[in-house]
């Protein structure tokens, strides 16, 4: 199993690099910074030296990635989601599928997320639960925010989309947004649950 997040944990930064190089700043990884596109090509190259990467694995991640940043939204506003709620569980509309968030102190839950493919959309309904229940950030004074909630939710999708059948897979169906996950890249998250 370890071999397999490393190998997905190097498509991924591979892709968000490229990703980087091509002008789009994508949220998909860790790495936030590049300073120029010689210094992303080295990387890229040894990277992909130091893996047994397939070409058709990077294509696959593309259209990941593309299907989640270059879509366009279904949303434009929280309002369409015909949120309602019984107590601490809000029940929700996307894409004509029922989803349900449970919250708990400081953790939401929402179940069966990996169905949410538009980060702008994971943003829209971050933002609609942190209307009802503001969930602090790592340092437990701050507060997250929609954004960062919507990154941790996107790297639980990348590894439900790319895991095998597995505990792990499985795990990673349903996000829970709470402060210890704040900012952790794809391997950070991983490396925190072994």
């Amino acid at each position: 199993m370890a071999a397999i997040m490393k190998k997905l944990v190097n498509i991924v930064l591979i892709l968000a690099m490229l990703v980087m190089a091509g002008g789009l700043y994508v949220i998909v990884s860790g790495i936030r910074d590049a300073n120029d596109f010689t210094e992303i090509t080295q990387e890229i190259t040894e990277v992909i030296e130091e893996t047994d990467i397939r070409p058709e694995d990077v294509e696959t991640f593309m259209g990941f990635v593309v299907d989640y940043v270059q879509s366009d939204p279904i949303l434009s506003s929280a309002e369409e989601l015909g949120l309602s709620r019984n107590g601490d569980t809000v029940y929700f509309t996307y894409d004509s599928q029922s989803f349900q968030a449970v919250y708990t102190p400081d953790n939401w839950t929402i179940y069966d997320s990996y169905r949410v493919r538009n980060s702008k959309d994971m943003e829209i309904i971050c933002e609609a639960l942190i209307e009802i229940h503001p969930i602090h950030g790592n340092d437990m004074v701050s507060y997250r925010t929609a954004a960062d909630m919507a990154y941790e939710w996107l790297q639980h999708n990348i590894a439900y989309e790319f895991l095998p059948e597995s505990s792990y897979k499985q795990s990673a169906k349903d996000v829970d947004l709470d402060p210890q996950d704040q900012g952790k890249s794809l391997e950070e998250l991983f490396s925190s649950r072994r």
